[in-house]
């Protein structure tokens, strides 16, 4: 108790003394250190030390406590304000681009090297009255030089507000977690990409060089164990080029929904040849309705025991019948040779005497000279054995018809 007295009264004539020379001399800001050494309040154990030049240019607060020294800024009143904490760069002549503050995380590295591991710096980027505009810069060591990655910057005269990542153009990734996803959006700073979706399934947002135009847009869907290049849609200002590539062929594939696909254009880089899988309406420009529309219908049958069987190629009425493609998909019986024609809306001949092998394939353009060439009811086709008699159960032949037919146009 003595000892706690002592101090006591210690500090009041320190305390005295300072107010007493503050007082005469507003200039004065006390001794050279002011209460250098902070005790614990239960059993007087030295807790931290601080010191400080005369002039408070510089104050450490020192502590071999784990977890300490802790600085805490407590405000007591009932209302609903806050304390402060205050960087004030009181400069005669402000100037855009002065640095306001900073807030150094500071450690040793390997080799006992002092080391400034992080920073929170501001700046004023325009000191205009009316019209000041400040900054924010969060900073980090990497491979030994402080690299900015993020900075706040607001608006600057003619230059707009922004929040900018990676400033310094390093190889850093921007990550963003979803619930369930840790990679939700990623912009690769390495392979300079914006990555969205899984860690397996995902698509990539950068540039494709296409040889001959250079670097365009380019959208990339990449599945775990495939090569961005594999799976490409380039978007420019001229072109839109869809590049899927499977065993040598560029496919567009169009869906609707979660439905399986409804058609697809087809570009086959061995034959330079393009398929195109699904209807295509032609119509006058001046009309958003009508036109003729360019459609395929396609069927497969199984050979039964019997003369005929019918493949139910359900070619519409009122359709005009371009051609048809034959294809043999399980052999028939050996010498089975077989005969094809259209039936019902149209009827016309369209395979005599056909090989009975698998991949046998028949070709037949629709006869347009024939009585026959617009269609009065639904068509279809029928498979005849040769010669007569019935087939031997066995053997698939599918049948894929072309043709045209016209859309009406909307009333006015």
């Amino acid at each position: 108790m003595r000892k706690i007295f002592l101090l006591s009264v210690l500090a009041l004539v320190l305390l005295g003394s300072i107010f007493s020379q503050v007082k005469a001399d507003p200039g004065f800001y006390g001794v050279e250190y002011i209460l250098n050494t902070i005790f614990d309040s239960t059993n007087s154990a030295i807790k931290a030390t601080i010191s400080g030049a005369a002039s408070l240019d510089s104050l450490t607060v020192t502590s071999a406590v784990t977890q300490n020294p802790q600085v805490t800024i407590e405000n007591t009143n009932a209302d609903d304000n806050n304390p402060f904490l205050y960087f004030y760069k009181n400069s005669v002549s402000p100037a855009d681009a002065d640095y306001l503050g900073n807030i150094t995380f500071r450690g040793e590295d390997d080799a006992s090297q002092l080391t400034d591991f992080a920073n929170i710096v501001s700046r004023s980027l325009d000191v205009s009255n009316g019209a000041e505009a400040g900054s924010l810069i969060f900073q980090v060591m990497q491979a030994g030089t402080q690299r900015s990655y993020l900075i706040l910057a607001a608006a600057d005269g003619a230059d707009t507000g922004e929040v900018v990542i990676n400033e310094a153009s390093q190889d850093i990734d921007f990550r963003v977690e979803s619930d369930a996803n840790a990679n939700q959006l990623l912009v690769d700073g390495g392979a300079n990409t914006v990555q969205m979706g899984t860690d397996t399934q995902y698509m990539i947002f950068s540039t494709y060089t296409l040889g001959g135009v250079g670097d365009v847009p380019m959208m990339a869907g990449v599945s775990t164990g495939s090569a961005v290049g594999d799976n490409v849609f380039i978007l420019d200002s001229a072109m839109a080029i869809a590049d899927i590539r499977d065993s040598g062929a560029v496919s567009l594939v169009f869906a609707a929904d979660d439905a399986a696909e409804i058609g697809s254009i087809q570009y086959n880089l061995a034959s330079a040849t393009a398929v195109m899988n699904f209807n295509i309406n032609q119509r006058d420009n001046t009309e958003d309705t009508g036109g003729i529309v360019y459609s395929t219908s396609s069927a497969s049958a199984n050979i039964p025991a019997a003369a005929t069987v019918d493949i139910e190629v359900d070619i519409p009425a009122g359709a005009k019948i371009i051609g048809c493609s034959f294809r043999v998909d399980t052999a028939l019986v050996g010498g089975e040779t077989w005969d094809a024609a259209y039936i019902d809306g149209s009827t016309q001949a369209l395979a005599t005497a056909a090989a009975v092998a698998q991949n046998t394939k028949v070709n037949t353009m629709f006869d347009n000279n024939a009585a026959t060439e617009i269609t009065s009811a639904e068509t279809d086709i029928q498979i005849t054995k040769n010669a007569g008699g019935a087939f031997t159960a066995q053997g698939a032949i599918t049948a894929v018809v072309y043709y045209q037919v016209l859309s009406s146009l909307d009333d006015v």
